[in-house]
């Protein structure tokens, strides 16, 4: 795909053409695929045993709930711009998470004797041609494009 886009450097109008590709997971990639064993004590001294991996997808509602819960109450930017304060704000960034986590790309951190989620990392790829914004409550979050 090839999208049109319009740049203003000093007031003056600079059309660019860029071919937009999105990266995708390839197929031939296990999924899902464990990339690392820990173990950790509870806060009682427990000790145990954690992995991470490609996020289930049985999991990824789950996972949202916990960005919403804890990333974007506890983030400073988030925090600055009170996203966890505004329904429309949380509804759209649930949707954004969801739109990454769709991707296939992000990784969780799980329990292994309960498989309980207990972290999650979002994770997406960009390239410095990709045109992608989202915007909440006036603030912009992209990926900007820099012109030479």
């Amino acid at each position: 795909m090839t999208v049109r886009i319009n740049i203003y450097k000093k007031k003056k109008k600079i059309s660019r053409f860029i071919a937009m590709t999105k990266f995708t997971r390839p197929d031939n990639l296990h999924f899902p695929q464990v990339y690392y064993n820990f173990s950790a004590r509870e806060k009682d001294g427990e000790l145990l045993n954690y992995r991470v991996q490609d996020i289930l997808e049985e999991d990824f509602d789950y996972a949202v709930d916990i960005l919403i819960k804890f990333y974007l109450s506890e983030e400073p930017l988030c925090v600055g711009r009170n996203f966890s304060e505004k329904p429309e704000d949380v509804k759209f960034m649930a949707n954004f998470y969801k739109s990454l986590l769709l991707d296939r790309l992000s990784l969780g951190c799980y329990k292994d004797d309960t498989n309980e989620l207990v972290g999650v990392n979002i994770m997406d790829v960009k390239s410095a041609d990709d045109i992608e914004s989202h915007e909440v409550n006036n603030f912009k979050l992209s990926h900007t494009d820099t012109l030479q």
